[in-house]
């Protein structure tokens, strides 16, 4: 008899759809928490790309007057080589105001900074002349700990290249010729 009345009970099919339910709210919570986190780094990432690019706008504004105004590249390079190297910018200066704008960026008190973003710093900030390279480095504080995994936070990086260039066309005397 107890073998009939075991396979009763395993026959029997009461709570095992709240069994189900009960286990794929647990999966969909999980899910929307591990999102939660992606979605807070992916704005993280974001508020980084537009802090190098701030910081690289401010460096690039930085213009190599001796280079510029030696003539480099003129009416008759032009002819020559119609490939424009793009204006010269004083390196040192640059690299001066890069660390300036991210050093100001981060002390903002009305900052578009993330909450979560912290211990910002330059990975790499490399200048030729024509260009400027800038990589940024930043910790995210993660919204959601998960019990299982334990993280905290996450470092992102993000890397910025601007250049300057000449607009198309010979200009004499402030007015556009061609």
């Amino acid at each position: 008899m107890d073998v009939r009345k075991l396979k009763e009970k395993l026959s029997d099919d009461s709570g095992s759809l709240s069994l189900l339910i009960m286990a794929l709210f647990s999966i969909i919570v999980a899910l929307l928490l591990v999102l939660t986190n992606f979605a807070s780094i992916a704005v993280a990432k974001r508020s980084l790309t537009q802090a190098t690019e701030s910081a690289a706008q401010r460096g690039i504004r930085n213009l190599d007057k001796s280079a510029y105004y030696q003539g480099k590249f003129t009416v008759l390079s032009y002819v020559i080589r119609p490939q424009d190297p793009g204006i010269p910018i004083d390196c040192s200066q640059a690299r001066g105001d890069v660390i300036e704008a991210l050093r100001d960026w981060q002390r903002d008190e009305v900052s578009l900074s993330r909450v979560e973003l912290s211990e910002i710093s330059i990975e790499s900030l490399q200048c030729d002349g024509f260009s400027l390279e800038v990589t940024t480095r930043a910790k995210v504080r993660l919204p959601v700990v998960l019990p299982l995994f334990n993280v905290r936070e996450a470092e992102i990086t993000s890397s910025v290249t601007t250049t300057n260039e000449r607009n198309k066309g010979l200009y004499l005397f402030g007015h556009r010729i061609f």
